[in-house]
């Protein structure tokens, strides 16, 4: 089954043509409105293919944004990593790193 056929649109649709054509076929096969005996299966042949043309798009748009935004700046990924270094040594205490001490985390109900 090719969702474009079913659609009867272009593989190079915008997402407003695969609406619009969408739209006017679920009008005509929608089983309160069509009378035949094929409407039902018509129908929903007609969601699935929209379904697959519209996550087809959306995959296309997203992965379009991800590597924009990678293309932004060089420095822009980086930012922040040296800025709370001090804060997070200071948080962490790494001078006594190497030191174990659970006696904070005893159960007293054993």
């Amino acid at each position: 089954m090719d969702p474009y056929k079913t659609l009867r649109i272009q593989p190079g649709a915008s997402e407003s043509e695969v609406r619009k054509a969408f739209r006017q076929l679920a009008l005509q096969y929608h089983p309160d409105v069509c009378r035949g005996n094929n409407c039902g299966v018509q129908f929903s042949r007609i969601n699935e293919a929209y379904d697959i043309v519209m996550s087809n798009l959306r995959e296309e748009t997203t992965s379009r944004d991800i590597y924009e935004s990678y293309d932004q700046g060089i420095d822009e990924p980086m930012r922040g990593l040296n800025d709370d270094w001090d804060m997070w040594e200071e948080w962490m205490g790494w001078e006594g790193a190497g030191i174990r001490d659970y006696t904070s985390h005893i159960n007293p109900y054993i």
